[in-house]
């Protein structure tokens, strides 16, 4: 199954071209550095971008490169949606070991239910394959930021819930939570930003499982349209924690610092 996603994706890149989504705060691609959440020190960088196709489909595109060698490559398949988040189609993620080998893999289609997460021992693949109920509220990958984003732009006070796809190690339907902060500084980024944490909302279970399932922690600029500033995260399933910070144009960093000193 992963295979046919991963063709479906190239095939239907062939026909999109990037340009401004409603939806979409990616339009232009995103790049961020990758840091060590312990030291502060840059270990990658990464990148995510959208491109608008036929049948109004969105390709989304993503790659994370790390200074030990190790690099992921995402191709997600998104339809547009009149007043919502695109709604997701497929989820194709490869993760890759600094020798080109497959290291681990998470793909599904939304369409069908249909979800798998690989992980390679020597070369050997072990596939968990599970059916699942995917709603209109379900993301996974890179893609769980565009509600986020859609979410903080219309200032709404109702609590925003969605269903994140999640391996964990098999793949699992993780109904989670968003809660929004104040804006305030982040010591990553120049200016404002409001603090997004995505916690499982699991009920009466939270005090016994939360501690074991994923979390994401956000920064979004809403002087910059909501664009996402950074965020913090597993790499994968009891992977390493990382940091990610929207990479920003030196005239922007300035205009920001002349804020600070009132210039």
């Amino acid at each position: 199954m992963a295979a046919s996603l991963s063709i479906a994706a190239g095939l239907v890149v062939l026909n999109c071209r990037r340009v401004r989504a409603d939806s979409a705060r990616f339009e232009d691609g995103a790049s961020f550095k990758v840091l060590d959440p312990d030291s502060g020190q840059v270990i990658g960088h990464s990148r995510y971008e959208l491109s608008d196709c036929r049948n109004d489909l969105l390709i989304g595109r993503g790659q994370a490169r790390f200074n030990d060698g190790e690099y992921d490559f995402e191709y997600d398949i998104l339809k547009l949606r009149q007043g919502n988040a695109p709604a997701m189609l497929t989820l194709d993620h490869k993760f890759y070991n600094a020798d080109g080998s497959m290291q681990r893999e998470v793909a599904a289609d939304f369409r069908t239910g249909q979800a798998s997460c690989t992980r390679y021992q020597n070369g050997v693949a072990r596939i968990d394959s599970a059916k699942l109920d995917f709603t209109r509220d379900s993301y996974g990958g890179s893609a769980v930021v565009l509600p986020l984003e859609q979410h903080l732009a219309r200032r709404s006070s109702e609590p925003l819930k969605l269903q994140a796809l999640n391996c964990i190690p098999k793949p699992r339907l993780i109904a989670v939570q968003v809660r929004v902060g104040r804006p305030a500084l982040w010591s990553h980024y120049p200016g404002e930003t409001v603090e997004v944490d995505i916690k499982p909302d699991l009920g009466w279970l939270d005090a016994v499982l939360s501690p074991f399932l994923p979390e994401l922690r956000a920064w979004f600029d809403p002087s910059d349209n909501w664009a996402l500033a950074g965020g913090e995260f597993s790499r994968y399933f009891r992977g390493p924690r990382i940091i990610i910070v929207r990479e920003i144009s030196p005239e922007f960093r300035n205009a920001e610092s002349r804020k600070e000193t009132g210039d």
